[in-house]
């Protein structure tokens, strides 16, 4: 089963034709993240964002079909 991805997580190559089903999946050391609600690299609720700090566990967390074409 694919990893829920929370649809407001974002990083530079899910806008760039490079994006593919690990862009928002898998950390890599030059990738930075951010949260579209909080236009920041701290979620709404205070805490880091990237593929695994996004959780279902957290109350920000919605997540969202993620369709790369």
């Amino acid at each position: 089963m694919a990893q829920p991805v929370c649809r407001f997580l974002r990083t530079k190559s899910y806008y760039t034709a490079d994006k593919n089903e690990t862009t928002l999946t898998e950390a890599a050391p030059a990738r930075q993240f951010w949260c579209v609600r909080s236009a920041a690299a701290m979620g709404p609720d205070d805490r880091v964002v990237g593929p695994l700090d996004c959780i279902q566990e957290r109350a920000c967390f919605d997540t969202n079909d993620v369709m790369f074409v």
